[in-house]
């Protein structure tokens, strides 16, 4: 299936005087039958690099290149849309409401002036596929939100495009359904081979889907790479929190006979670290990086790393000012004695607001990011 290459795209919206710069200078390569996930906040320019793809925009610099043939360049599209084979999920579906799923799935097959018996054999085969067969000749308002999106799913696909683009496909599902939906695309995908790129603000949709990932931030690429690597190693503070979840505490570095040390705050101090990437200055301050399920709540003392296990070390005694439940633990606020640190952690225990409790963090798992610049301090 067909490879993506953006090189050096950027795209500005307005008039002169009054521009604004949704891509700026993005580059990076879809292989041919991967699955490829855009991850971004609101806003952060990645739905752009989407329409772009598509031909629904056109880079106002920059190339675009489907395998070695260049589609856009430079304010111009050399391949018009309705050529470049390209099937769309939309955030909403966009399925027509007065017409059967039947009809909404055959739609741009009649444009393409496909026969009857054709379309019939195709969406059948689709039907099978998605598992609407049940659903195929009701109207789209007649059956749940889970199967609108696989009708959609259905009719972006029907066309056997060589790209299926997704933007914010699950963002309308509840928490069961998205499991459901992402489950049946990703097994769609990997039957046909279709080259797929999703993009998403929930980085759960990109992890649960994708190989390889560009996470874009106020128009610019942040990171590249798998979705293990950037979770682990992020490049930045800034890519870090477009990842999920984080606490994000100053602290200074202090080397000991026993190794290193973190002072948090005058009365939090973490011992024990296997921390090198500060060479040999003893007082450097810098951020750490700390994401709630790699902090962990007891409510008794006795509690140590022999039970949890040898990475875990302990960060003194915190008071939990709120506590909600979900999926099996509590996320838990916290705050240091002074009130002056706060922090958020998981819990498999039941804590209540008020108590105090003995918080712990795995040493292995701390992100630490240079104050100024906030770029990652190797370890």
């Amino acid at each position: 299936m067909v490879k993506i290459k953006l090189e050096n795209i950027t795209k500005i919206f307005g008039k002169k005087g009054k521009e604004f710069k949704a891509l700026d200078n993005v580059s990076f390569e879809i292989p041919g039958s991967s699955f490829y996930g855009v991850l971004g906040a609101s806003g952060a320019g990645k739905t752009t690099v989407m329409r772009i793809i598509a031909g629904l925009e056109t880079p106002t610099m920059g190339k675009l290149y489907f395998d070695d043939e260049l589609v856009a360049a430079d304010n111009k599209d050399l391949v018009p849309v309705e050529t470049r084979n390209v099937g769309m999920v939309f955030q909403n579906w966009a399925l027509y409401p007065h017409l059967s799923n039947y009809e909404n799935i055959a739609f741009p097959l009649k444009v393409r002036r496909w026969t009857a018996e054709a379309i019939n054999s195709r969406i059948n085969e689709l039907a099978e596929i998605l598992g609407i067969k049940e659903i195929i000749h009701k109207r789209p308002g007649q059956v749940s939100g889970g199967q609108q999106q696989r009708v959609a799913v259905a009719r972006a696909l029907a066309k056997n495009p060589a790209l299926l683009l997704l933007d914010e496909p699950f963002s309308n599902l509840d928490a069961n359904s998205k499991d459901d939906a992402r489950s049946l695309v990703r097994e769609v995908q990997k039957s046909l081979g279709v080259t797929a790129v999703i993009v998403s603000h929930d980085p759960s949709d990109i992890f649960s889907l994708a190989q390889e990932v560009a996470v874009i931030s106020l128009g610019t690429v942040g990171q590249v790479s798998t979705p293990e690597e950037l979770y682990d190693r992020p490049r930045n503070i800034k890519v870090a929190s477009t990842l999920g979840e984080i606490n994000f505490v100053d602290a200074q570095v202090k080397k000991n006979s026993g190794g290193y040390s973190l002072v948090i705050a005058d009365d939090v101090k973490v011992k024990g670290i296997d921390f090198k990437g500060l060479g040999n200055d003893s007082a450097d301050r810098i951020k750490i990086g700390i994401r709630p399920e790699d902090l962990m709540v007891h409510k008794e003392s006795q509690t140590s790393n022999l039970i949890m296990g040898k990475e875990w070390v302990p960060m003194g005694e915190f008071k939990a000012s709120s506590a909600n439940y979900s999926q099996g633990n509590f996320m838990v606020a916290l705050q240091d004695q002074k009130a002056t640190l706060k922090i958020n952690a998981l819990s498999r225990e039941v804590v209540n607001p008020g108590d105090m409790v003995q918080l712990f963090v795995n040493q292995e798992k701390l992100k630490f990011f240079t104050l100024d610049t906030g770029e990652l301090i190797p370890k």
